[in-house]
């Protein structure tokens, strides 16, 4: 039972379904695979080693012949001229089967024509070690003939190019990625903690977790600044490419390791800011008012602990509404930590007020003045927040973006995240608003604060276009929702 029929030129190739191959018509550059060159009017069968194996595929390339066998072996004959077969030591015709030394630690999967150009495509799984690290099926030349000028199907000398330039291009970036890849898991923060017996615990003996809560700041710091590098570098090389024919596979690499180097370095950030947040939570322990000698029960003494604890907290409070907060985790923990400090300020004012009016001898205490101070704490933190002073801090570090739009995108982002730790932190009420104060005056400093993002954009448009800025309508449209 014949199963597949290919038409070469001037000649016919047919598989059975045994596996086995026949061939008829002109045997001028042997390509009928009999081990002469003599025309055959009827089938037939196709000599020498491909005879002991069983053939799943076979293809024609004009006076070329490739055979495919179960066992992932690639067979050729026929016309050889400028080696177009990719054997070794052979001359213009080959007249026997001959297999593809070159091709021998491989595993194919198919074969296919493309103009004038045969690809194999190697099976991943069942390849050569060093190809695992390529997921999928990866494209390998195993030969093209020089098609005859009065072929109508002939494949052009561009597109042959063209794959043979993808196919380069291919390897040059699975080679540059593993090298990356190299260095990338030797830095190993921000890799997955789950441990993986495959990388190892390391030369430290300590698994992800372990070590970015332990190593030193600076560290981190420059494990997030070698990530940023490899991340740019790729980046450039996938833009080098962007309008290459035949390199998707390539881009598909780049982008799964610029998308993996991105997670490493955002975990790296999240680690960061959350040393940050709990090592500004901690030092509040650790403030001037408990170093007081004094421990007496006098007013006065009470008063000195009370407003040196509150200083610090204060200050405190401060560092961590600075510390950025890079994902939903680090936000959170930094609103809570914020929520917490507000309200151990409002129990030291409490406790300040009744002290005071102890003090000088009267009998009643307004309970809303610490709330109100508390309301207007946040007010005057509204007030104080520089949209020029986070222009400049941008400008000094020279960070670059794809356009001037984008650079106003970030700026507006990056001001809006400022003014809603004021607005999130109403979001808890139970927590943040005091039962005796009028909802009305947090009602007023949360339309404050929205108020001024919708602001934001016009004066930071204004301010990029002070500076020389190309910035569109568009822009400012699109960042104001």
């Amino acid at each position: 039972k014949i199963l597949d029929i290919q038409l070469g030129t001037n000649y016919v190739m047919a598989r059975s379904d045994k596996g086995d191959v026949f061939a008829w018509g002109d045997n001028t550059w042997g390509q009928l695979g009999t081990g002469d060159n003599s025309a055959k009017f009827k089938p037939a069968k196709v000599a020498g080693p491909l005879e002991k194996e069983r053939a799943k595929q076979i293809l024609c390339v004009r006076t070329s012949s490739y055979a495919l066998t179960e066992k992932g072996w690639v067979f050729a004959w026929g016309g050889n001229k400028d080696h177009v077969l990719a054997l070794e030591d052979h001359g213009e015709k080959v007249v026997d089967p001959t297999p593809m030394k070159k091709l021998l630690h491989h595993v194919i999967a198919r074969i296919e024509a493309k103009g004038s150009t045969v690809v194999a495509f190697l099976d991943a799984d069942n390849s050569a070690p060093e190809l695992d690290a390529a997921a999928g099926q990866q494209l390998a030349r195993v030969g093209a003939e020089d098609p005859a000028p009065d072929d109508p199907g002939r494949g052009t000398q561009q597109e042959d190019e063209q794959i043979f330039q993808g196919i380069d291009i291919m390897r040059k970036v699975m080679d540059q990625c593993q090298e990356w890849w190299n260095y990338l898991i030797q830095i190993r923060h921000g890799e997955p903690y789950d441990f993986n017996p495959a990388q190892g615990r390391g030369a430290d003996n300590m698994t992800g977790l372990e070590l970015d809560e332990r190593v030193p700041f600076d560290v981190l710091t420059r494990s997030r600044h070698d990530q940023e590098k490899l991340i740019r570098t790729a980046a450039q090389q996938l833009r080098a490419i962007q309008g290459t024919p035949n390199t998707k596979n390539a881009k598909f690499v780049l982008m799964m390791f610029i998308d993996d180097c991105r997670l490493r370095k955002e975990k790296v950030e999240r680690t960061m800011n959350t040393r940050e947040l709990v090592r500004a939570k901690r030092d509040v322990t650790k403030i001037s008012g408990f170093s007081v000698t004094d421990f007496g029960n006098n007013n006065t003494e009470m008063v000195k602990k009370i407003s040196a604890n509150t200083a610090q907290v204060k200050r405190m409070l401060e560092q961590v509404r600075r510390t950025g907060a890079q994902d939903a985790l680090c936000r959170e923990l930094q609103n809570s930590i914020i929520e917490t400090l507000e309200q151990t300020l409002k129990v030291h004012d409490t406790q300040m007020e009744l002290l005071r009016l102890t003090m000088e001898g009267e009998k009643y205490a307004d309970p809303i003045i610490p709330p109100l101070r508390q309301i207007k704490d946040r007010w005057n933190t509204l007030k104080e927040f520089s949209l020029y002073n986070l222009y400049q801090e941008c400008d000094r570090q020279k960070f670059t973006y794809g356009s001037d739009d984008e650079f106003l995108a970030w700026l507006v982002m990056k001001s809006d995240e400022k003014i809603d730790q004021i607005i999130k932190a109403d979001q808890d009420p139970v927590i943040t608003r005091d039962a005796l104060v009028p909802s009305l005056c947090y009602d007023l400093l949360v339309e404050n604060a929205q108020l001024r993002k919708m602001t934001n954009v016009y004066q930071l448009r204004v301010l990029l276009l002070h500076k020389g800025k190309d910035v569109t309508y568009q822009a400012t449209k699109a960042s104001t929702g």
